[in-house]
């Protein structure tokens, strides 16, 4: 039997420890990081190897670890908004700005809200992560007024 190229070995060495994994958690995207990494860099002809795949992985663990973080403080902030009316307030609050504002703002920033990188973002949508991300500070400086 033919043995699998190196990019294909790391990919299925990955695979098997996202599969023994039975919790979600930063270490379990960073995997899913390299896994797409791996995939990715496939299609385009490049070779990845796999300290290429752990220098993803680590990456995205550091990002998830960032939005739990965030998750944690700005859940514990917004425990007070359980009241109906708070609520009825920032619906109605987020209806007007979307009215006021182009659908490609409005659907970018929703998009960010989401959870969507930069990256991916870009992807979808053919405009570099770096515009993308000025164009969100932009409009939160906006937005803000």
């Amino acid at each position: 039997m033919k043995s699998l190229p190196l990019q294909w070995s790391v990919y299925a060495n990955l695979q098997a420890e996202l599969s023994s994994n039975r919790r979600v958690s930063e270490r379990s995207w960073g995997t899913e990081a390299a896994l797409n990494q791996l995939l990715c860099s496939h299609e385009n002809l490049e070779i990845c190897d796999a300290d290429a795949a752990e220098k993803v992985a680590a990456s995205e663990r550091r990002r998830e670890r960032r939005r739990e973080n965030l998750r944690l403080i700005h859940f514990a902030a917004s425990e007070h908004i359980m009241e109906p009316e708070s609520s009825l307030h920032a619906r109605h609050t987020l209806n007007t700005l979307r009215l006021k504002m182009p659908v490609n703002d409005w659907s970018l920033l929703c998009r960010v809200g989401a959870g969507e990188n930069y990256h991916e973002i870009a992807l979808a949508t053919t405009v570099t992560p770096g515009s993308l991300r000025t164009r969100v500070s932009r409009l939160r400086v906006q937005l803000a007024a």
